[in-house]
Parts: C-alpha cells; structure tokens; sequence
C-alpha cells in the first residue's frame, strides 16, 4: 500500500468482502486457505464475488506437507513415532494451520461450497519439502532486513547473480517435482457449477 503497487488494496475478513457479486474474473489464493479456521464461509464468498465464467486458483497443503519435515523425519527415523506425531501437532499450530488435506478431500472441500474442479494435483515431493524446511530459519535475515530497511535485500544486483546460476541448475530437478502422487502442496483450479 506504501509504495502504490496496487490498483484496489481491500483489508477485510475473507468471509466478508466489501464487493459486488461476480466483480473477479479470477482470484487466487497462494497458501492461504490452511490458515483460516473455518474455510467454508471464506469459499462461499470466493464463489460470491467470482464471475460465471470466472477461475478460483489455490495452493494449499496436503495431508503428507507436516511429515515432510526435517523433525517429523528425523523422530520417525529413530523409531520415536509418538514424538514425531506430536511435533506434527506443533509444526501446525507454529504455521496456524488448520487444513492440510489429501487431494480427494480438498476437491471435496471445493465441491460442498459449488466449485467444480477442473484441474487439482500435487505437488512439491519429499525432498523438495525437507529442502525448503531446512531452508526456512535463514528467512529470518531477509524478514529482519525488510522491516529495517523495508527491502527484502540489500543487494538485489547480488543477489540476482549468485542465485541466478543456482535456480538455472535446479530449474529441471524442481520441474520433475510438479504434479506428483505423493506432494506435500496441492493445486487447485476451480469455476463455478
């Protein structure tokens, strides 16, 4: 909001949207839904402020993303399954999730709220997961340096030549992880019935 970089900024509870009925052709949620405690009413008013002819895109996590952990994985590796179920329960109260289902359920989300699915897979496998949660704790440096000095980098030019080389050599291994059996993330592409 700050820096102008969008055209209608709305701060409200997603049950609530102060729009017209049919105002979005499209409206994508990018690992939103798991946060929310009770998604159905946010999914109506998805439904309410989509147009007929309208996409709702969404990325959440499935069932498997709280076992795809570094500590869920080491704990189970050592036979300490109780405590690998119990840092599952703390993983997702840490990250508020409230949702992580498999991809039937998700799609059975959908449906009881009137979107019909039109494409949903998974994604994101085992490995791609526990790299990302290995990852996660240096995000701290940039979350700090954001609040700071309100950029994500102090170099960006940098940043973009040493990252650069590294997302060209994993760019195929990352493609071989997309619409699995067995992914820790979901996709979602619904219209309305």
């Amino acid at each position: 909001k700050d820096l102008g970089g969008y055209h209608e900024l709305i701060c409200c509870w997603g049950q609530s949207i102060p729009r017209p009925n049919h105002s979005y052709a499209t409206i994508f949620s990018n690992s939103v839904m798991e946060h929310i405690p009770d998604i159905h009413p946010v999914f109506r008013e998805v439904y309410r402020l989509l147009k007929s002819d309208g996409a709702f895109y969404v990325t959440a996590p499935s069932d498997l993303f709280d076992q795809y952990t570094i500590g869920y994985q080491l704990l189970n590796f050592i036979g300490l399954i109780g405590c690998a179920k119990k840092y599952k329960a703390f993983f997702n109260r840490f990250w508020r999730h409230y949702h992580a289902y498999s991809l039937a359920e998700w799609a059975r989300q959908a449906e009881i709220n009137g979107f019909v699915i039109k494409e949903i897979y998974s994604y994101d496998g085992k490995m791609l997961c526990l790299i990302n949660d290995l990852l996660a704790p240096f995000s701290v440096i940039s979350f700090v340096l954001k609040k700071i000095t309100n950029q994500w980098s102090l170099f960006p030019g940098i940043r973009y030549l040493v990252f650069s080389p590294l997302a060209a050599l994993i760019k195929s291994w990352i493609a071989k992880n997309q619409r699995l059996n067995q992914g820790g993330l979901i996709f979602m592409r619904l219209t309305k019935a």
